[in-house]
């Protein structure tokens, strides 16, 4: 259940400082609406917006963009397992680090998911987490398995759309490729 999980990602993410936009998708906060002649509670609530705005400054929309999903992925695992975020445990971590060296088998994703909580931790005056054994092991670890450069798809040939289009026999573009 998409909203489900959305409801339970923007519940345990409620106080934690993030980008504008990461989860605004997520947010539903129609529960706490503000009133118009309650101007601290507006005020508030504007600059932690312009704040939020501001942290985009901080670092290029390209990095912010390669931390956002590292982060999202790490913040979904510790929430279905009942972690808490605010700050996360070096061990907890380290868990999320493995699983993810396991099951992706690429020596850069636990690097990069490193460096997005790193990211979020400072945002949040959290204690820093990358020098900690706990989770330099699964990064150092699968940048050692893994260090020969990721492997690129071919590019498409013809004889390899032949066989999609061949995979469609009965569809319209198998009968416009033999018009050709």
């Amino acid at each position: 259940d998409v909203n489900g999980v959305e409801d339970l990602l923007a519940a345990r993410l409620r106080d934690v400082v993030l980008p504008a936009g990461w989860i605004s998708a997520l947010v539903r906060d129609e529960d706490t609406p503000l009133l118009p002649w309650d101007l601290y509670d507006q005020e508030t609530v504007a600059f932690g917006d312009a704040f939020s705005r501001m942290i985009e400054g901080a670092r290029s929309r390209r990095t912010l963009t390669t931390y956002r999903a590292p982060f999202l992925k790490l913040a979904l695992w510790f929430a279905l397992r009942a972690y808490l975020l605010s700050p996360p445990t070096p061990r907890q971590v380290g868990v999320y680090l493995t699983s993810i060296v396991v099951l992706r088998r690429n020596g850069s994703a636990a690097d990069t998911a490193v460096r997005a909580l790193e990211f979020v931790c400072w945002l949040n005056e959290w204690p820093s987490l990358s020098s900690n054994p706990a989770c330099r092991v699964p990064v150092e670890a699968s940048l050692r398995a893994f260090n020969e450069p990721t492997r690129k798809s071919a590019p498409l040939q013809p004889w390899m759309l032949v066989a999609i289009v061949r995979g469609t026999a009965e569809g319209p573009a198998w009968q416009r490729m033999l018009a050709w």
